[in-house]
This record gives structure tokens, sequence and C-alpha cells, in this order.
């Protein structure tokens, strides 16, 4: 059992960490044929990607992950094929809308630096491809299926950064050839995904009676998406609107982020693995499941703090050699970027503490409270700072976000955070 954990764990920590390395070694590409106003756009593009893709769900992966062990193998088809056309409807109307929206966008938020306003039907498009991703790693997770994730999410990568250096370098596209990238690893991606479910035969397409009921039941998981995305995109889109430089320094910011942000790819790897084992702990109700949850949370932390630390520590080194000298401005950022990740590990334990006692409205409150901050504190330190206020507003948007949850969630199951400094306890390790 431990020795199938630890493979698990080397599967999902490469299939996070070498998507990143192979996209982080390719830096030097893109900073040297992309300017700091290319990565702004491709910046804003992606804000959009990622905050309509929980519109496009409307939390069908939540409710899979949630719902994947408790119903029947029809009942859980018939929800992912309810989830999937419901996605696809969605995903349709989000692109007329993008067109008949696009030119004032493109003013607002790009300051007319698109060529052609259409380009935005794409991020519907691709956030579609990406949802479908989503449910299809939360299937292949549950399963046990880890090759099976790593190669989907591998691929996925593989195939967007091959296209995208083709067409920038070969082709000379711009910003263009990294959408484009985008969008073909994210179709390739869903279809692969689709193929999957329907040899497995776990996907139906029958009328669900219960609708009202699937909507009311994940709407408090949909707003917690949103307001997290927010907080994770609304930076850029203060920085594009209130910057001196509006996406050149998007593009820049964008750059410290994708640096301090590897911290990420450890925290998914580790709650690709442990996030089921916290359920079935809980399960038990047991002193010695909960210790277990206390050593492996403790573990999970400081293996998250040193990752921050080793980032913080050669981020002159990835600048030196990696990143382009016009994108230099943003290492000041790059260790307040890594550690505001760090919160994450006690966001993700007090929101599967909730999930269990079936409390979501809980962590969705307190994520709408983190969002009204994060927007307060990036209007106030952006306009007085600069740049680097948004990077600021991040780290204690998210200490506010992960203790808030955390200590929320001990009110529903109390944890013995400190039992190891009682010399008579004993327990299973």
């Amino acid at each position: 059992m431990l020795n199938k954990q630890k493979k698990d764990l080397a599967y999902y920590l490469f299939s996070g960490v070498v998507p990143s390395a192979f996209g982080f070694l390719l830096v030097p590409i893109y900073t040297r044929y992309l300017s700091p106003k290319d990565y702004g756009i491709l910046a804003i593009f992606s804000v959009f990607v990622f905050t309509i893709r929980p519109l496009i769900l409307m939390g069908a992966a939540r409710k899979i992950e949630v719902e994947y062990f408790k119903l029947v193998k029809t009942k859980l088809a018939n929800l992912i094929g309810f989830s999937v056309i419901n996605s696809f409807v969605s995903a349709i109307a989000l692109c007329v809308l993008f067109f008949f929206l696009g030119s004032w966008i493109n003013e607002q938020l790009f300051q007319n630096e698109l060529q052609n306003a259409n380009w935005l039907i794409l991020i519907p498009i691709v956030a579609f491809g990406f949802a479908v991703n989503s449910i299809g790693s939360i299937i292949l997770r549950n399963n046990k299926n880890s090759i099976g994730f790593l190669g989907l999410n591998l691929g996925k990568s593989i195939l967007e950064h091959l296209v995208s250096v083709l067409l920038i370098t070969l082709f000379l596209f711009n910003w263009q050839g990294k959408v484009l990238g985008l969008v073909g690893s994210s179709l390739l991606s869903a279809t692969l995904v689709f193929i999957y479910l329907v040899a497995t035969k776990g996907i139906a397409f029958v009328s669900n009676k219960n609708k009202g009921i699937h909507y009311k039941s994940v709407l408090p998981l949909v707003v917690m998406d949103l307001t997290i995305l927010g907080i994770e995109s609304s930076d850029r889109i203060f920085i594009s609107v209130m910057g001196e430089n509006g996406t050149e320094d998007v593009g820049i910011y964008s750059i410290a982020y994708l640096i301090g942000g590897l911290v990420v790819y450890v925290i998914n790897a580790g709650t690709n693995v442990f996030s089921p084992d916290v359920f079935r702990l809980l399960a038990l109700k047991t002193v010695e499941s909960k210790q277990i949850i206390v050593r492996r949370t403790f573990l999970f932390f400081i293996l998250v703090i040193g990752v921050a630390v080793l980032i913080s520590m050669t981020k002159s080194l990835a600048f030196d050699y990696f990143i382009g000298p016009e994108f230099y401005k943003g290492i000041e950022m790059v260790s307040i970027i890594a550690f505001s990740f760090v919160f994450q590990v006690m966001f993700l334990l007090g929101y599967n503490i909730c999930m269990f006692k079936g409390k979501s409205k809980l962590p969705s409150r307190i994520s709408v409270l983190a969002f009204i901050l994060n927007i307060v504190l990036n209007y106030l330190l952006i306009s007085q700072i600069g740049v680097k206020g948004a990077a600021i507003s991040t780290l204690i948007t998210n200490a506010f976000l992960g203790i808030s949850t955390l200590f929320a969630s001990q009110l529903l199951v109390k944890l013995p955070w400190l039992y190891f400094l009682d010399p008579n306890t004993k327990s299973k390790h």
C-alpha cells in the first residue's frame, strides 16, 4: 500500500513538475521572441480562460469528485454525461458573447493590441477543453490510474509547447502562436478524455431529471471556484488598467508569477495523492487517523516551504540564464509570490474537512471575503507602489484564505495539532 502511494506520488509529481519544467526551459525562447507586451496579452487571455472555466464546468468537476464513490456506475456515468453536455452548451453561449463584446474587451483590457478582436472567441473553446480535461483527470485519479493521469497531462503540455514554439520561431507568430498551441492541446486532451469515457462506459447521455438539485448543490462550489480564480487573476487585470505600462507590466509580472508559481506543482502533486486519503482517514473517526492527518500535513507544509525557499535562493540564476533582460524587473516579486502559495496547504486541508462534513458553503463564504480583500488590496497597493503591490496583495489574501479556512474547519473536526508534544502519546507511523 505504501509503495503504491509512493509510486502514485511520483507519477503525480512528474505530471506536474515535468510540464512546468518543460515550459520553464522554453522560457528563454519565449522571452526572446515575445515582448513583455506579448506576454501581457497572453496573461490577460489566460485570465479569461481560467475565470470562465468555472462557468463552463458549473461545479461539475468537484461534484464528480465528491459523488464518485457514492453513486452507482450508471448514475455516475449519467452525471458525467450531463456535465460534459452542459459544459459544451455553456462554451457555445460564451463564444457568442465574446463575439459581440470582443471589440469592447479589446479596447478596455488589451489597449487595442489585438489585431482582430475575434481572437477572443477562442477563449471559451480553450476553457471547454480544460474543463473536460479536469473531469478526466479526476476520474483517472479516483480510479488510481496514475499512469493515465500522467499521460493525459504530460501529453497535453508537450503538444501545447511544441505547437507554440514552432509557430513562434519558424512561422514568426507572436502571442497568436501560443494561443493556437493552447487551442490545439486543450481540444486534443478533451477528445482523448471523451474517447476514454466512451471506451470504459464511463459516460452516458440520459435525460437528467435532477438538474435543479445539481445546480443547487454545486452553487457554493461554483462561487468558491470563481472567487479563488478571481484572487489568482484580478492582479493582472488591475495591472493592465492601473499600471504605468499596461500590458507590458502584466507581462513582467506574469514571468515573476511563473517562476514563483512553481511551488503550485508540488502542492498539486501532493494534493492528488493525499486528498483522497484525508477523506478516508476522516471517515475512520479515530484518534490515530487524526494524528496521521496532522503528521502528513506538517510534512507537506515543510516540503512546500522548502520549495519556496529554494526558488527564492535560485531566482537570480533563473533570470540571468533563462529570462530575457526586458523582464528582469520582475525578480523582486518572485519570493513574495512563492511564499504566498505556502498557505494553500492550509486551505486545501480546511476545504477537504468542510466537504467531508457537507459544509461547502463555509469555504465558499470565506473565499468571497478573501476576494473582496484582494480587490481592495490590489487597488490600494498597485496605486501606491506599482506592480509589486499586486504580489503583496496576493500574499496577504492567500494567508487570510488559508488560515481562515483551516481555523473554520477545526470547528467541524478538531485535529490534535500538538499531539506529538505529549510524551505519553502513541500513534501508528
